[in-house]
């Protein structure tokens, strides 16, 4: 008997793939209108056991950027220009099984405006206006 598809642990690359369909949805659907020019953007992944294999987020230009073998306690800051990003959206996978808990944050001029918990692998977004 297969596993079924939500209890089957996924691998880097079917994660990378997961997301990267769900960026080109989401950008694919961005509302008209944009962010302030010189808001400051933070994101933040923090995990319950470990580090991180790979977080992947959208930077000040609107591009992916990806990292590997990330620390516990990670977070990027960052101003925008010319009204990007629209879209803010992180991804974080756990380096470990052993029940992590993560939880991903989304800071707009340094209050959060979209937080979440997650299993071993997850992803957040906030669509700015």
């Amino acid at each position: 008997m297969s596993p079924s598809l939500l209890t089957k642990k996924l691998t880097m690359k079917e994660k990378l793939i997961l997301f990267l369909t769900i960026l080109i949805i989401t950008t694919s659907c961005r509302k008209d209108g944009s962010s302030s020019n010189g808001d400051e953007i933070s994101y933040e992944a923090k995990s319950t056991s470990g580090g991180f294999e790979l977080i992947t987020y959208l930077n000040a230009t609107e591009d992916r950027t990806t990292l590997s073998n990330v620390a516990n306690n990670w977070k990027v800051t960052f101003k925008n220009t010319a009204g990007k990003p629209r879209v803010l959206l992180i991804f974080a996978s756990s380096d470990t099984t052993n029940s992590p808990g993560i939880t991903l944050n989304i800071y707009l001029n340094g209050s959060i405006v979209k937080t979440a918990i997650v299993s071993e692998s997850g992803f957040i977004q906030y669509d700015l206006n």
